[in-house]
């Protein structure tokens, strides 16, 4: 119960869902001047984010925070390759009713090895 609440809170919190939050508040003031105001700036943040210059402007600090790596500079010897997960199928009817790895996930199992 506490990983619901909590996965519900960080939607809340985190962009889009706090400005959607912020705007329904303020329909919720719409009578009152301030409540109009959250209604206005809900959308005049969500508009903004929405821009390139704003979205190039916030992510232009962590892209360019430490340096690529030179060949030079990678380790020698055995190294692990990390594979994310990408789905799979269930009860594929080739395989017999097995699971199976979804489309991209295959993809990216075939690239990895």
């Amino acid at each position: 119960m506490s990983l619901l609440l909590s996965k519900v809170a960080a939607q809340l919190i985190l962009p889009p869902g706090g400005l959607i939050l912020l705007g329904i508040i303020g329909l919720v003031f719409w009578r009152k001047w301030w409540g109009r105001g959250l209604v206005g700036l809900a959308l005049a943040l969500l508009w903004l984010l929405s821009t390139e210059p704003v979205r190039d402007a916030l992510i232009h600090p962590l892209e360019f925070q430490s340096q690529a790596l030179k060949v030079a500079e990678l380790p020698t010897g055995p190294m692990t390759i990390v594979l994310l997960g990408g789905g799979i199928r269930e009860k594929a009817p080739e395989y017999n009713g097995r699971d199976e790895l979804g489309s991209s996930a295959m993809m990216r199992t075939l690239y990895a090895a």
